[in-house]
């Protein structure tokens, strides 16, 4: 996948949904959103598929949490990549008290390259 800075839009089974801008670099994905922080890794496991393993953090302190009833998880999600390299698919689970199943999208919306740092 090309670095860049990705809309990522997640949604739960319950329909409740998130669209967060993300930042991605070498395979390493951040993003901060009103009341919801996430972090992790995007890997190839062979083209055109993905793995994905995302910890998602939302805050309760001014809105409920918008992805379901949890604080932090971790989700392990697979997926594909467009041939173009631009938008990407995934979908997978967190396990903990209950299974959280997450859907997402990403679409590229700066394809200019981040430097290394």
């Amino acid at each position: 996948m090309l670095n860049g800075r990705y809309n990522l839009h997640l949604q739960s089974l319950n329909q409740a949904c998130i669209d967060i801008t993300v930042r991605l670099l070498d395979g390493k994905l951040e993003g901060e959103d009103m009341g919801c922080t996430l972090h992790g890794q995007i890997t190839s496991s062979g083209d055109p598929r993905i793995k994905a393993v995302l910890t998602v953090i939302q805050s309760t302190v001014h809105t409920p949490p918008r992805l379901g009833k949890f604080k932090e998880a971790t989700f392990y999600m697979n997926g594909e990549v467009a041939e173009n390299e631009n938008t990407f698919t995934i979908q997978g689970h967190a396990y903990g008290h209950h299974v959280i199943s997450l859907t997402g999208t990403g679409h590229r919306i700066e394809p200019e390259d981040i430097p290394s740092r």
